[in-house]
C-alpha cells in the first residue's frame, strides 16, 4: 500500500481507540492519587491525535531507513501528558500505567540529567 493509505488507516484506528485510552489513563491516575490518601498530585491531560501531516513528516525524516510502511514506527499517534509534583510520585504513576498497559512504548523525559555545556 502507499504510505498515505497506511497513515490514514493508522489514524482511523487511533481515532477509534483514543477515548478509551484517555479514560483508562485518567482512571489509573485517579487511582494513584487515591492511593496517596487522596493527596496524590498526578494529573492527566489528553493530547490530540497526531495530525496526518506530522505522521508523514516523521515517517520521511525519522524513519526513512526502517521497515516499510515506515509510518508504523510512529509510537505516539494516540498520546497524553501525565505530570506529578515529585520525581518519586511520577515514577509511581508511571509504574501503575505500565502495569495497566502491560508495558510502555515511549517515555519522553524533558528533564534529562545530561546538561549542555
Amino acid at each position: 500500500y502507499p504510505e498515505e493509505v497506511y497513515v490514514h488507516a493508522l489514524l482511523m484506528v487511533a481515532t477509534a481507540l483514543d477515548k478509551q485510552f484517555q479514560r483508562t489513563v485518567a482512571r489509573v491516575v485517579a487511582q494513584h492519587n487515591a492511593s496517596y490518601g487522596g493527596g496524590g498530585t498526578a494529573a492527566h491531560s489528553a493530547a490530540p491525535i497526531k495530525a496526518p501531516a506530522r505522521v508523514m513528516t516523521k515517517a520521511k525524516a525519522d524513519y526513512r531507513y526502517k521497515s516499510k510502511p515506515v509510518s508504523q514506527h510512529n509510537a505516539d499517534v494516540t498520546r497524553c501528558l501525565v505530570t506529578a509534583v515529585t520525581p518519586t510520585e511520577l515514577l509511581a504513576v508511571a509504574a501503575a500505567l505500565s502495569r495497566e498497559f502491560a508495558g510502555v512504548v515511549k517515555v519522553k523525559n524533558l528533564f534529562s540529567a545530561t546538561l549542555p555545556e
